[in-house]
């Protein structure tokens, strides 16, 4: 069995070394692939470098691109690959495989690849851990795929995309990737999404991360107008139950009146009820100083997903939604707006009423938005 690795770079010459290091005296791998799309910092150099101690394992190309978009870069590199079947872990510069061999025999990197190949599995779903200091926050990615049968879709947030749809997913709920925070990653990232959004505006995911950065920032004046483009835009319904979540919270900073809080809340409910799904990252994405935002994202929370749980959740309790009723109140309990906690609670429990009542909401009418 062959195990690639495949990746682009560009000016990473602070942590190029250490992904080499990592990675090239792996005998697991059979070779590493990389692409630079056009260092101006020596990482380049760097890697020419390497390419002539392990020749026969780590293999360079350097192209620009006068515009810049992850997907297509991503093709390009994916272009270096030999032309065979053997399996592409695409780890980034700043990303390290687990390979798990500390874990049971069964479901070490390297029998998970294997038992996919039995299976005529083309794509792994896996955890991957964006920040190797917060243990307990992972999601499923699928950037492990066999090779010769994927293409990358979506200028930033790209994916490789299965050719043919009829391939099966293998999916494992094991951290396979691991990524290392960087300082300073957010605000290149921010560019990326702005820049996407003038040039291919069909990408409408870029608005959902975009508002999420400027929460980051604190550029709150630039969310309400991508509030209203989520609104108005196809996005699936939990984007944009998300995106409202968020923009909550800044309107809780920005001190607005617990009718208008109430009000965002509601259509965050109508956009959230469909799928009975959430995007647990919000919990960690975003900072816990406001006790009462919190607490209405904890009774939402139950509210959707109170029989749906996601199995990489460290408190299964958070799922239980009578435990989360009294954990909302609690919190509640500590906000001198009692004004404002009658009103929540209230709220909390028609909503409950609402859900509980009704399996399929078709319209905003049916839960007062």
């Amino acid at each position: 069995m062959k195990i690639y690795l495949n990746t682009i770079c560009k000016n990473e010459i602070d942590i190029i070394d250490e992904y080499i290091n990592k990675h090239i005296n792996e005998p697991r791998i059979t070779g590493i692939y990389i692409l630079d799309t056009g260092s101006t910092d020596g990482t380049y150099e760097k890697l020419l470098e390497y390419t002539k101690k392990y020749p026969n394992k780590l293999f360079v190309n350097q192209k620009t691109y006068t515009k810049f978009y992850f997907d297509v870069a991503r093709n390009d590199a994916s272009a270096m690959l030999p032309k065979d079947d053997g399996w592409v872990l695409n780890v980034d510069i700043d990303e390290y495989v687990e390979w798990n061999d500390n874990d049971i025999e069964e479901i070490t990197l390297e029998n998970i690849l294997k038992k996919a190949d039995e299976l005529n599995c083309k794509k792994i779903f896996y955890l991957y851990l964006p920040d190797d200091t917060q243990p307990n926050f992972a999601f499923y990615a699928g950037k492990i795929v066999k090779n010769q049968t994927y293409k990358w879709i979506n200028p930033v947030h790209e994916l490789p995309d299965l050719l043919n749809k009829n391939d099966m997913i293998f999916k494992i709920n094991r951290v396979l990737i691991k990524q290392k925070m960087r300082p300073n990653i957010h605000k290149t990232y921010k560019s990326y999404l702005e820049e996407c959004l003038f040039t291919r505006p069909e990408y409408e995911m870029a608005l959902f991360y975009l508002l999420k950065e400027y929460y980051n920032s604190r550029e709150f004046h630039k969310c309400p107008p991508l509030i209203e483009k989520i609104k108005k835009s196809s996005l699936e319904n939990n984007y944009k139950c998300c995106s409202l979540l968020i923009y909550h919270r800044i309107l809780a900073l920005l001190n607005t009146p617990p009718t208008l809080l109430l009000q965002n809340l509601r259509e965050a409910l109508y956009f959230g009820h469909g799928r009975r799904e959430v995007y647990v990252d919000l919990m960690y994405f975003y900072d816990s100083q406001n006790m009462l935002i919190d607490a209405l994202w904890a009774g939402l929370s139950a509210l959707r997903i109170k029989d749906r749980p996601f199995d990489f959740v460290d408190s299964p309790e958070f799922w239980n939604p009578e435990l989360v009723e009294k954990k909302v109140y609690d919190i509640c309990q500590k906000i001198k707006n009692e004004k404002l906690l009658e009103i929540f609670m209230e709220d909390l429990k028609i909503s409950f009423e609402t859900l509980n009542n009704k399996e399929n909401v078709n319209d905003r009418e049916n839960i007062n938005v």
